[in-house]
């Protein structure tokens, strides 16, 4: 198996949860979304939700800030063109939840929520619930990496000299809350964690620049962040704290629960904004700009300035600047080319589990996904959405020769 972008990154996400959220037979979303949040319980006052987890305490970005803004739901017939030859196939997990390492349908995993391509093409999934730190390899022989226990393991990076960054909800106290998250330095050779930084929100989305440099999602509060892994010094690139949406530079911009991104090999920071069903572009100067999607939600292909996406939660990028996104909203894996064209890659619609061609293949809670750096192949977290249904696996997209 080839290397991955090492940069992408996975976050947590769900498809259902305090309200049912599937999709009819256009494609649509069907269902409308209580508080709480995808793939959670409503919790106790956080508005904007988490996917695939309790929802925790706070949120928002504060008492000042105005309720998130809710978009509509597309009321006509989705525009819908699938990758033809695509196919889905699981590579290892089940029905059965656990922290149980072995081969392939043997292994046990608890909600799985992200996933990085490592340097020798094996993989790393972030096993929120179990909190173990999972390694995956080519054949789907699984194995215990690090023990993350009672801190909850959520994006993950895989860097060019082949250490991991692993975001947690809980801080090294055990504290948990809108401000807890920690960033955590691991070695994957021998499994030792290191906290960087504790206490900087509540990140999703991990990825790295060139400079080392880490950008973090923090969906709870709205921003997206860099931090220094060197001095633990961090600071806010873009994002007024509260969710919104507006493009715009720094603080002028707003986001509405940004989750996974990517960098992309020209240097763009690629953020899957999933509150407000759009991907954004974002660089090192703080200048937001919107890439796909639009002021409804749904499933639209196409090109980029006329796709609606439902609820993308991360993004991936190969080496040849094609991006593909977990519309976890929609129960499908999209595709945008290089030169902004969308496509649906994977996933009927419908909320469930099914192997087999991309246009009948079946997604739970698909969360976290990467893809190999020559796009031949992408890797899906298709977890149980916080909701400890029999959906546990590490899904496989193979791409046919013609997009790659």
């Amino acid at each position: 198996m080839a290397g991955g972008a090492d940069v992408s990154i996975g976050d947590d996400a769900g498809a259902h949860g305090a309200a049912d959220v599937g999709t009819d037979v256009a494609g649509n979303a069907s269902a409308d979304v209580a508080a709480g949040g995808f793939g959670e319980d409503a919790g106790d006052g956080d508005d904007g939700g988490g996917f695939g987890e309790d929802a925790g305490d706070g949120g928002d970005g504060g008492g000042a800030c105005s309720p998130a803004p809710t978009l509509p739901l597309f009321a006509g017939t989705p525009t819908l063109h699938f990758v033809v030859g695509a196919q889905v196939s699981t590579l290892a997990g089940s029905d059965v939840s656990g922290g149980v390492d072995g081969q392939g349908a043997a292994a046990r995993f608890d909600n799985p929520v992200s996933i990085a391509v490592g340097l020798t093409g094996d993989l790393f999934v972030a096993d929120y619930d179990s909190g173990l730190l999972r390694r995956v390899t080519e054949t789907g022989a699984v194995t215990t990496v690090a023990n993350l226990a009672g801190l909850q393991p959520f994006g993950l990076v895989a860097t060019r000299a082949g250490q991991l960054f692993v975001d947690t909800d809980h801080d090294p106290n055990g504290a948990k809350s809108a401000t807890t998250g920690t960033i955590w330095s691991i070695d994957p050779s021998t499994g030792q964690k290191v906290a960087v930084r504790a206490d900087i929100g509540s990140p999703r989305g991990v990825a790295q620049l060139a400079d080392g440099r880490l950008v973090l999602g923090d969906f709870r509060n709205h921003v997206v962040r860099l931090l220094n892994p060197t001095d633990a010094s961090l600071a806010v690139l873009a994002g007024s704290g509260c969710p919104g949406f507006a493009d715009g530079q720094g603080t002028r911009a707003a986001f509405n629960s940004p989750y996974g991104l990517v960098v992309a090999p020209d240097g763009r920071i690629i953020v899957a904004d999933s509150g407000n069903g759009r991907i954004r572009v974002l660089d090192l100067n703080g200048n937001v700009t919107t890439l796909a999607g639009g002021d409804t939600l749904g499933t639209n292909d196409g090109p980029a300035s006329q796709a609606l996406f439902y609820r993308p939660i991360d993004v991936a990028s190969d080496v040849a600047g094609n991006l593909y996104v977990s519309d976890n909203g929609a129960h499908r894996i999209r595709r945008i080319d290089a030169a902004g064209n969308v496509m649906t890659l994977a996933g009927n619609g419908t909320i469930g589990f099914a192997d087999g061609s991309g246009a009948s293949a079946e997604f739970y809670g698909q969360e976290g996904l990467d893809v190999l750096s020559d796009g031949s192949a992408v890797f899906v977290a298709d977890g149980n959405s916080g909701d400890g249904g029999p959906y546990n696996r590490i899904r496989r997209v193979d791409l046919p020769a013609a997009v790659r």
